[in-house]
């Protein structure tokens, strides 16, 4: 079933992932000042500053956690994408699937959210691949990506150093390989 192409790895954009690091940490700095100011807010009712002091505690969480992604990611040598003959290993974001083999999608999808263009990945048995996942959050975020758009794997080329369609062509080109196999 396969044809023995070497491997195509494509590396994580450090530079981008500096950019984004340095913005998650912004918020967390920004969510620690709601935080420590929400009790300052006299003025204002005990909702409004019980919402300020949530809204900094789930900007420091979430941009803490991606903080914290980021830093592992660009101080790690693995690719961020590996593209071979049997399937794809995928390691761009804190969300990663691991291995996908070819034989397990069922579709391809594109989906634009924002600005920011995504792959879908549509898989026979997704629940496989969200049971693999080790953390808590990225099981609940693959269960949200699952809910609302149907498959718990999906990839941005916004941190790999290739273009959104380059990628897409590349899994596009080796899902026919592997079915003309």
């Amino acid at each position: 079933m396969t044809n023995n192409s070497p491997q195509i790895e494509i590396p994580i954009d450090k530079t981008k992932l500096r950019g984004l690091l340095i913005a998650a940490l912004i918020f967390v700095v920004l969510g620690i000042i709601f935080m420590l100011g929400a009790p300052f807010f006299r003025h204002v009712t005990f909702g409004i500053r019980a919402f300020i002091f949530f809204g900094g505690l789930l900007s420091v969480s979430f941009f803490g956690y991606g903080a914290n992604i980021f830093s592992k990611k660009l101080t790690s040598n693995l690719p961020g994408l590996v593209i071979g003959d049997l399937g794809f290993t995928d390691n761009s974001s804190g969300v990663s699937a691991g291995f996908v083999a070819w034989g397990d999608i069922v579709e391809l999808r594109e989906r634009a959210v924002n600005s920011q263009v995504f792959l879908l990945i549509i898989v026979r048995n997704p629940e496989e691949y969200i049971n693999r996942q080790s953390g808590g959050f990225k099981k609940f975020m693959m269960r949200m990506n699952l809910k609302f758009y149907k498959t718990p794997i999906s990839i941005s080329a916004n941190t790999l150093q290739i273009d959104f369609y380059q990628m897409r062509k590349l899994f596009e080109d080796k899902i026919n390989n592997f079915w003309k196999s």
